[in-house]
């Protein structure tokens, strides 16, 4: 609720509590909010954390993270781990990455994915 009113120090304190207690949706939000306020490393280490442990929205937080950062690599492994883990909107994380790695065919699977997946926003 405290993310939600826009009151950052109360989220934060709630979901750091829950994070260390290894709630790893709170780890994948912490992740969110820590690259909104400008502490990137920390959100990467929160989103490594939760994505090792499962948490397929930190996987996807993580890659598009890293591509970012121009790390091409390991961006692939986690939005590929993420999409293979069921979330819907990790599937055009590889379409994007492997159209500008110039592998077209295997893009154009990836976005045939995302087209058949019915909870995909926007198909």
């Amino acid at each position: 609720m405290a993310a939600a009113a826009h009151q950052v120090a109360p989220a934060a304190v709630a979901w750091a509590r829950a994070a260390v207690d290894g709630n790893t949706e709170a780890m994948s939000n912490l992740g969110v909010l820590m690259v909104q306020t400008g502490f990137p490393d920390i959100a990467r280490t929160w989103w490594m954390q939760a994505a090792d442990s499962g948490n397929t929205d930190a996987m996807h937080n993580l890659g598009a993270f890293l591509f970012r950062q121009g790390d091409t690599a390991g961006a692939r492994t986690w939005w590929t781990r993420a999409a293979t883990g069921g979330h819907t909107f990790a599937l055009s994380g590889p379409a994007q990455l492997l159209d500008q790695l110039g592998e077209r065919a295997e893009a154009a699977r990836w976005r045939s994915r995302l087209a058949r997946d019915e909870n995909a926003p926007g198909i």
